[in-house]
């Protein structure tokens, strides 16, 4: 044990290093983007993101400048390409959020240009969200190194209990990916939400990263070893310094909104990094918040049209709250602790499989 710790120490001190880097370097470029942004968006569209008319309590944001996620991804892709040039994963990865941020972007421009906050026809979207997810996946197949079986399912507690089936696998990410885009989108609906709901989650999928990129860490935890793990540390810090550098200026009141952009491939990002570490089945846990908000619509879309009724009073479910009377902030306070309360139970759970199959190392 003494030797793996010294092993541990002294061979991750590189990567320390590099987190810290890519953190700080994230942070200091979607800072210096958004307060640019802030100002050219307020330049170029007067109008600001619209309001819909079912929601009057949000008229005094009327006028706040969108399109915030091109810093978003700014800070995630300049700071990644710089410390990983030739990384196939963060290669990838950059597609992902190329094609979401811009399937967003062109989204949010439509609601800019219109003036109405309707955007492009969902059918259309959901046919380039899916061909956007299907390409993604592929890219995950063949980046997939040997020794990983590339459609491997990892079940909890259940280390010899895997499902690779390639036609379930390549269904079952594409939707993976979709689903959790769109539900970041939802989710994004008050100053702050999004972005501290979303937080959590990356920090979830940097420490799990880290710790399957390590062969005795991988080991003590009966997890897989995967060596490009590595590179999903590079992109999850990177959307953390990203988040939290956005975060200066998106707090209530926030100066500016995501979009679209930002919510769109923050979400795809997250889904790809799961798929990349083998959790995905872990991502319904410590991304439960968005999960909620996207079943809220979906159960209330479901009533009224085969009931004529209403579940709540509106959705996604952080409008039901306003509401009932909670405001803007104690909602974001309290979705964000209940987002930090599910990363830490999907923690427990790793940690739990670890002790349910621990191995003694030599």
């Amino acid at each position: 044990m003494t030797d793996c710790g010294q092993d541990f120490f002294l061979g991750n001190i590189p990567l320390f290093f590099h987190i810290v880097t890519v953190f700080l370097h994230s942070f200091m470029i979607t800072m210096l983007a958004t307060k640019a942004l802030i100002r050219n968006m307020k330049r170029w569209y007067k109008g600001g993101q619209p309001i819909t008319k079912y929601l009057p309590d949000h008229a005094s944001k009327r006028g706040t400048p969108s399109m915030g996620g091109i810093a978003i991804l700014m800070g995630i892709i300049i700071p990644t390409i710089f410390w990983n040039p030739s990384s196939p994963v963060v290669l990838v990865g950059y597609g992902v959020l190329a094609l979401f941020g811009c399937l967003g972007a062109y989204d949010d421009l439509s609601k800019l240009m219109q003036k109405r906050n309707a955007g492009i026809s969902p059918r259309v979207k959901f046919f380039l969200q899916y061909l956007a997810a299907f390409l993604a996946v592929i890219a995950i197949v063949f980046t997939t190194p040997p020794h990983v079986n590339p459609y491997m399912i990892q079940i909890p507690f259940f280390p010899d209990m895997t499902l690779d089936s390639p036609i379930f696998y390549m269904f079952f990410s594409t939707f993976v990916i979709v689903a959790t885009a769109n539900a970041v989108n939802l989710t994004d609906g008050l100053d702050g939400l999004a972005t501290r709901v979303t937080l959590p989650c990356f920090i979830f999928v940097a420490i799990i990263a880290f710790i399957i990129s390590d062969t005795h860490l991988a080991q003590q935890f009966s997890l897989e070893y995967i060596f490009m793990a590595r590179d999903v540390v590079t992109l999850a810090v990177g959307a953390i310094g990203a988040l939290m550098g956005f975060l200066w200026y998106n707090k209530p009141k926030a100066s500016i909104f995501m979009g679209d952009t930002g919510s769109m491939a923050l979400g795809a990002l997250l889904a790809f990094c799961f798929l990349l570490i083998r959790q995905e089945l872990l991502l319904p846990i410590a991304g439960f918040v968005i999960l909620m908000e996207t079943l809220s619509v979906i159960i209330q879309i479901t009533f009224i049209k085969l009931k004529n009724k209403k579940v709540f009073l509106f959705a996604p479910l952080h409008h039901h709250f306003e509401q009932k009377g909670w405001c803007e902030s104690t909602i974001v306070e309290r979705f964000s602790i209940c987002s930090i309360l599910c990363c830490v139970f999907a923690s427990a759970i790793v940690l739990l499989h670890a002790y349910i199959n621990a191995v003694p190392i030599e």
